[in-house]
């Protein structure tokens, strides 16, 4: 079953960032102007104008409209990213937790949302989560030479995952706040597709990770990683047009793969 957050990322956020985008330009922002707004292309933006309204019934119309709006109030008043994250993070909590996203996933006598903030994980699953809040205190005062565009993301999986569902990460990733890092929300099953999905494929061929972190490569990052004899232990993607080159650097757990960066971080300018 695909998780209440996955289902507001598929169907309600882009709806929130379409309106979001229309009350930019009735304020008379440009195309461009609104895709470094929304940290959105200027093609995407070009598909919101020309895009239908879409119907999200009568429980949630409030909800998205009220998201939208204070999305786009926030980029009109000059909010940085991290303020415009942690505003619309705790908006959809609200939302959430109201009941309004409910019909979204349509689950009968589901409450997940109502009591997410109370949820505990028991088993393998509590170790991931208390993984993962382990190593964010260790990443957060790293070189802010090692962190990319896309910024910093953990995912911890538990032990014989069966999907994404299984792996721990931090839902919208790490944020550069006064060149430190945090983490905005608390780690979540299901929240990172994309690097999820690169340590299940790491997995698969390999019985010794279980976690990964992605940070920014360039040369004098890749010439740390030889000298601290990293190199079985980091995957290496040089980037291509329009993706960012990137190290992923893998652990038994989460604080091990952490105190990798940290050592890297402290061989590099």
């Amino acid at each position: 079953m695909i998780p209440p957050c996955m289902e507001i990322n598929r169907k309600v956020l882009p709806e929130v960032r379409r309106r979001a985008a229309l009350i930019l330009k009735e304020r008379g922002y440009g195309q461009n102007e609104i895709a470094e707004g929304l940290q959105v292309t200027q093609a995407m933006v070009s598909k919101y104008m020309k895009a239908k309204p879409k119907r999200m019934g009568e429980e949630m119309e409030d909800s998205v409209e009220s998201m939208a709006r204070e999305l786009a109030e926030g980029i009109i008043s000059g909010k940085g990213r991290a303020e415009l994250i942690e505003s619309f993070c705790g908006s959809c909590f609200r939302m959430r937790e109201s009941g309004s996203f409910c019909s979204v996933h349509n689950v009968k006598d589901c409450r997940v949302c109502m009591n997410i903030r109370g949820i505990q994980e028991a088993g393998d699953r509590a170790d991931a989560i208390r993984d993962v809040e382990s190593a964010i205190p260790m990443l957060e005062g790293i070189n802010p030479g090692l962190i990319p565009e896309v910024r910093v993301n953990i995912a911890r999986a538990i032990e014989n995952p069966q999907g994404i569902n299984d792996v721990v990460a931090i839902p919208g990733r790490m944020v550069e706040i006064k060149g430190r890092l945090r983490a905005l929300t608390r780690p979540e099953f299901g929240a990172s597709r994309h690097l999820s999905g690169k340590l299940l494929r790491v997995m698969s061929e390999r019985e010794d990770v279980f976690a990964v972190i992605n940070i920014l490569f360039n040369e004098e990052i890749g010439t740390a990683i030889e000298l601290a004899g990293l190199k079985d232990e980091v995957i290496i993607d040089r980037g291509d047009f329009g993706r960012e080159p990137c190290v992923y650097v893998l652990g038994r757990s989460a604080t091990e793969a952490a105190s990798r960066v940290m050592l890297l971080s402290e061989m590099v300018g």
